[in-house]
């Protein structure tokens, strides 16, 4: 199976951002919302080390929560930083989405293939 051209781990940081903005999250549940989004996480590795680079940058911060029983996760919110950087990025999305868009239009503009033809007997 050949891999993807395009794929969605490059966005991962500014999802999260997003995430965070919604609603505060541990890092279990954040990937398992990001895999609800499309994303194709194998675990949450990539997602604790992406929270890591966030709070160091200082976009986000964490806490340790409150809870009942069991692990006690830490907890991860944006900081003003972290949406001002948000609010950066999404005007960095809406140019990237003229440029999908553009390039969604040349490509259904394309000429189909023309039929492969068949070999022909000496």
């Amino acid at each position: 199976m050949q891999p993807r051209l395009v794929q969605r781990r490059p966005f991962l940081p500014v999802c999260l951002l997003l995430l965070l903005g919604e609603t505060p999250g541990h890092g279990y549940e954040l990937t398992e919302r990001l895999r609800e989004w499309g994303f194709r996480l194998s675990g949450p590795g990539p997602v604790y080390r992406e929270l890591r680079i966030l709070e160091d940058g200082g976009l986000a911060r964490s806490s340790w929560s409150e809870t009942q029983s069991g692990p006690v996760p830490r907890v991860y919110e944006l900081t003003p930083a972290g949406r001002k950087s948000l609010g950066e990025a999404a005007h960095d999305l809406e140019e990237l989405s003229e440029l999908l868009e553009e390039f969604q239009r040349r490509h259904d503009a394309m000429p189909a293939p023309a039929p492969a033809g068949r070999k022909r007997a000496k």
